[in-house]
């Protein structure tokens, strides 16, 4: 019965493992990038001038599994130097194409990064934030 018990306990925490948080990143419709692993190199995506001109604009969604209660995700691009250029809290969010535009002016390479913090400002005193890197984005020809 002991072995029995043990066995349910280890599957459960198996199938805990297995789900695992996930993001898209859509230009103009299109789907560019679809990820579960944080990785710069194989995570880098390109956007063709002529469809950043167009109306329109760059979708990223960010999938919770399981969804954390009471924590605000923030959503945020940066240039090549690090800087923030953009941020928006939410785990679903759109950038226009004229403000992309206008960061590539700056830039020609931006990532795209999240965070999440706790709702309640006196636990969110006690966790340390680390940015998720899910894309980098350049321009091609």
């Amino acid at each position: 019965m002991k072995i029995f018990i043990a066995l349910l306990l280890l599957l459960g925490t198996f199938n805990k493992g297995y789900s695992q948080d996930s993001w898209k990143i859509i230009h103009n419709g299109v789907p560019l990038l679809q990820s579960k692993v944080e990785d710069a190199e194989k995570n880098t995506i390109a956007i063709r001038i002529p469809a950043l001109s167009k109306t329109g604009f760059l979708s990223v969604v960010y999938t919770e599994k399981p969804k954390q209660k009471d924590w605000k995700r923030t959503i945020m691009i940066v240039d090549e130097d690090d800087s923030e250029l953009w941020r928006k809290e939410g785990s679903a969010v759109k950038i226009e194409n004229k403000v992309l535009r206008s960061y590539f002016k700056k830039s020609s390479i931006l990532k795209v990064y999240t965070m999440a913090l706790p709702s309640d400002p006196e636990k969110a005193a006690l966790v340390r934030v680390r940015r998720v890197h899910l894309a980098t984005i350049t321009l091609k020809r």
